[in-house]
């Protein structure tokens, strides 16, 4: 499955994988902005919208290194698995959990 729909198509993103944003290889950088992370945390959002928040802000930018060509953990590229899962299923990732 690619990441090519909508906002997961932006940039040097665009042919990463499910796959590689599960395993760490997509190019997510481990660290994400400071200022970022107390906007999230603000919490003025629902999940949903924060979760889409992240994605358009670190894909906004270049992959940290080419997807598919090293490995370095990020809690980000599973947030933003998440929220691919949810535009999929058209449910919040937290439904998509319980079911």
């Amino acid at each position: 499955m690619s990441a090519e729909t909508g906002e997961f198509s932006q940039g040097g993103y665009r042919l990463s994988t499910l796959a590689q944003l599960l395993t760490n290889t997509a190019g997510i950088p481990g660290e994400i902005a400071p200022k970022l992370w107390s906007e999230l945390w603000k919490g003025e959002s629902a999940a949903p919208e924060q979760r889409m928040t992240l994605v358009r802000e670190i894909l906004a930018n270049a992959p940290k290194y080419p997807p598919g060509t090293k490995n370095v953990y990020s809690n980000t590229g599973f947030a933003i698995a998440g929220a691919m899962m949810e535009k999929k299923a058209g449910l919040p990732f937290e439904k998509l959990l319980e079911v």
